[in-house]
């Protein structure tokens, strides 16, 4: 899973709708 990577890449809830 690249959740903590995508986490970092996206700083306000907006490219990675995964985590959020």
């Amino acid at each position: 899973m690249k959740v903590r990577i995508d986490y970092a890449l996206c700083n306000s809830c907006g490219l990675c709708r995964e985590v959020c």
